[in-house]
């Protein structure tokens, strides 16, 4: 099939542009120049055409014929002004990626087709090479040389999370992948049902082919109740041996240690075998002070320091026992005052043209309160 070519389309295409620039434009060329220079950045296009009834194709045509300067075209303008040993100068000096476009003031993607016009290679482009050129035989035998994560993604140059990426796409499953599918499998009843039987931690896991560290795992995530004391037996001790190691002075944490046993553990035991510990006397001597004493010491207005001394208690025990008995000191009393100062409250009075003593002794606060609110924005509670 033959295409003939029109000799006329030429002519009639350039005496159609002819008579397209002897009318000029159908709008006022100062309405586009203000549109275009409108704020920072300018109206978008679609704007400017819907504004002045025109189509995108005219819009260029006229910026161009008019020599309107828009945002577009001075970043252009100003990019090609940057030099490429400017670049370079500015990444062998260890700046920062963002540091460098700020820098030259240029946008992300005017930097990148910088680069890319020079054929300058970023350190992310380098990296991504490399992940590029790595094979799943190169990855699989590295992972069944029996490396560790740290040392393959060292041998490979590259990052923990590109590591399981790479993994996840060639489908390889390492031994710890495996053990976390594995233990994803175990359900409630299962774990439940040989809790129940009595088995120990031990058996439990050699029983569900699971680690130590996935048992307590899977005990949070499958809320299965689990009484460590019905297990004892995982560790024999005996109460003389226990009593034996408490009256040798060694503390709790050096006595679990040689037990091989946690500092919990070693709690629970001496309590279910009657051993009398340091960390059990302070237990039984906060529980002999009732409500009542400790009523009438701050009726009588002694100092925190002189009721702890009093009950041989520490500081901590006895915030510990107003929490328990629900006792309201001073300064817990000024506490639930504050709770319920806000900071529009605040101005809401000074705006009544209060000042700011009248507003303190209204909201029963000092006048340091009173500063913190209105800078914080909060009360103290929630500070």
């Amino acid at each position: 099939m033959k295409i003939l070519f029109n000799p006329n389309y030429i002519y009639k295409r350039e005496n159609y542009k002819m008579n397209f620039e002897a009318k000029g434009p159908k709008f006022d060329p100062e309405q586009l120049k203000k549109l275009v220079h409108n704020g920072e950045g300018g109206c978008s296009v679609a704007q400017i055409c819907k504004t002045l009834d025109i189509t995108p194709a005219s819009y260029y045509y006229w910026v161009k014929k008019l020599d309107i300067q828009t945002p577009y075209r001075a970043s252009v303008k100003h990019s090609s002004s940057i030099t490429k040993e400017r670049v370079l100068e500015l990444r062998n000096s260890g700046m920062k990626y963002t540091d460098i476009i700020a820098e030259l003031g240029v946008s992300e993607d005017a930097y990148n087709t910088l680069l890319s016009k020079w054929g300058i290679v970023t350190d992310y482009k380098r990296e991504k090479q490399n992940i590029a050129q790595i094979t799943k035989e190169q990855l699989e035998s590295l992972v069944q040389g029996g490396l560790s994560v740290k040392a393959i993604c060292e041998e490979l140059k590259i990052p923990e999370r590109t590591y399981s990426r790479l993994l996840d796409k060639f489908g390889l499953v390492t031994g710890r992948k495996a053990a976390k599918q594995h233990a994803a499998s175990i359900t409630h009843e299962m774990l439940q049902g040989l809790v129940d039987e009595g088995f120990s931690k031990q058996e439990i896991c050699a029983r569900l082919k699971i680690q130590e560290y996935m048992f307590y795992r899977l005990l949070k995530r499958l809320n299965v109740q689990y009484n460590y004391l019905h297990n004892a037996h995982e560790v024999k001790i005996s109460k003389a041996k226990l009593e034996e190691l408490v009256k040798s002075g060694k503390t709790a944490k050096e006595i679990a240690s040689e037990l091989g046993i946690a500092v919990t553990t070693y709690h629970e035991k001496a309590k279910a075998l009657g051993v009398a510990t340091v960390f059990r006397e302070s237990i039984d001597r906060i529980n002999s002070v009732s409500k009542e004493e400790i009523q009438e010491a701050l009726d009588a207005g002694m100092s925190v320091s002189a009721i702890c001394e009093k009950f041989c208690i520490t500081k901590m025990n006895y915030t510990a026992l107003l929490r328990k008995y629900n006792l309201l000191t001073s300064m817990r009393e000024s506490g639930e005052i504050i709770a319920g100062v806000t900071k529009e409250h605040i101005l809401a009075l000074r705006k009544a043209g209060k000042n700011t003593q009248e507003i303190c002794k209204e909201l029963n606060i000092s006048k340091s309160t009173l500063r913190r609110i209105l800078a914080t924005g909060k009360n103290l509670e929630q500070t």
